[in-house]
């Protein structure tokens, strides 16, 4: 018989996750009983908060599991709006700008395939979420891939944009606050980067997935303040509300019309969000400012730990970091210089870590001197002991 069966075309240059291969390797060192400290996995173990449970619970106690709207149930999007409205003078956000999706991955998946003919060219900037480059290749677009550096604290540029636009760019793919270097852009930043998407009249995509974990009383500034009709906001509630595995995410449009295309998409891929997850996310919504203030709490108390502690390891250099929950560490001035070679030895001695080279393709001292650390994960004395492992694998070489 002859086997006609092969994978996609479109999967040519993607890669499987090689955080998710962290994962399973992390799985299967524990199985022959080996201490490993996961500080991979970009997860977060704060116990989920008592109420957004209550909501979760309620939602199934009253029977809402069955079909719901297409979109999103209209009590979340409108108390989304509402949101966006108040805390960042977003003009005319009503529900019909919002979709409740199955998380920030969907989002971008539904915007990119309502958007995106093959050829289109994407924007990216790097280091990033290797994602937004993948699902560009899914969808035959080119991904732009744009460099960023620690020169600049690892921020695009409206001038670096402007250089590389040309007939067949289509979207740009923004991610502020950017996983993995932690960085961030000041409201004047995004201003500027606005007015030169909004000059070339393409799509203006910003992942604000972290916009609730900014350190030492710094504030987000969101794309959607600045009134440009092709804004679309993606963001989730995973990180803001410790309810990663709920699956709960959502777009916001500027305009109305900008969303029909990607609720074409989203309705034939997923139908819609889960619905007690939603009740879940609506509940966190309705307390968000003292869930936001427990888990920032915990978070900030973790990143102080790590620089009293990793800052100890031989060589390693890093910015304590202004949001998210990531260390972008240097490793060019260790004994190991190289992000592979570093992560490798790290894993040796029991410690996870995500080389450079996963965020990004561009092949350079951005990626290859650099490692991300995920402090989401970090209870107990995992940071400590995790440098003290560190520190001891060094001093015995």
């Amino acid at each position: 018989m002859v086997n006609r069966i092969s994978s996609s075309k479109r999967l040519q240059g993607v890669s499987p996750s090689g955080m998710r291969k962290l994962f399973e390797i992390a799985h299967e060192l524990r199985k022959q009983g080996k201490e490993v400290l996961d500080f991979g996995l970009g997860d977060i173990d704060i116990p989920m908060p008592e109420k957004v449970k209550a909501g979760l619970i309620d939602a199934i106690d009253k029977g809402l599991t069955r079909y719901g709207s297409n979109p999103g149930d209209p009590i979340l999007r409108e108390k989304l709006a509402n949101r966006y409205n108040e805390k960042f003078h977003a003009p005319d956000i009503d529900l019909e700008n919002v979709i409740v999706t199955c998380g920030a991955l969907e989002s971008l998946f539904d915007t990119i395939l309502a958007y995106i003919d093959p050829g289109d060219e994407i924007i990216i900037h790097e280091p990033s979420f290797k994602y937004f480059e993948y699902i560009s290749r899914i969808a035959y677009a080119k991904p732009i891939l744009l460099s960023t550096d620690s020169r600049n604290d690892f921020k695009l540029t409206a001038d670096a944009i402007n250089d590389v636009i040309t007939s067949k760019t289509k979207v740009i793919l923004l991610n502020y606050p950017t996983n993995p270097t932690a960085a961030i852009l000041t409201k004047k930043e995004i201003k500027s980067i606005t007015e030169v998407v909004e000059d070339a009249g393409i799509l203006l995509v910003s992942d604000e997935s972290y916009e609730n974990i900014y350190y030492d009383g710094l504030n987000h500034s969101s794309f959607l303040e600045f009134n440009y009709p092709n804004t679309l906001v993606i963001s989730s509630f995973s990180k803001s509300f410790s309810m990663t595995g709920l699956r709960v995410g959502y777009t916001i449009g500027a305009s109305k019309d900008i969303l029909i295309p990607i609720n074409q998409i989203h309705q034939y891929n997923t139908a819609h969000a889960n619905r007690p997850s939603q009740y879940a996310a609506l509940a966190g919504l309705n307390h968000e400012e003292e869930i936001s203030k427990y888990i920032l709490e915990i978070l900030t108390k973790r990143r102080d730990r790590i620089v009293q502690t990793w800052k100890k390891i031989p060589g390693l250099n890093f910015e304590t970091p202004k949001s998210t929950f990531y260390i972008y560490g240097d490793v060019s001035q260790t004994e190991f210089p190289n992000c592979n070679d570093f992560c490798d030895f790290a894993l040796k001695n029991g410690v996870i870590l995500v080389p450079g080279t996963e965020f990004g393709s561009n092949k350079n001292e951005n990626l290859t001197n650099y490692f991300r650390m995920s402090f989401g994960i970090g209870s107990g004395g995992l940071i400590e002991r995790g440098a003290e492992l560190l520190i001891e694998a060094f001093n015995n070489l």
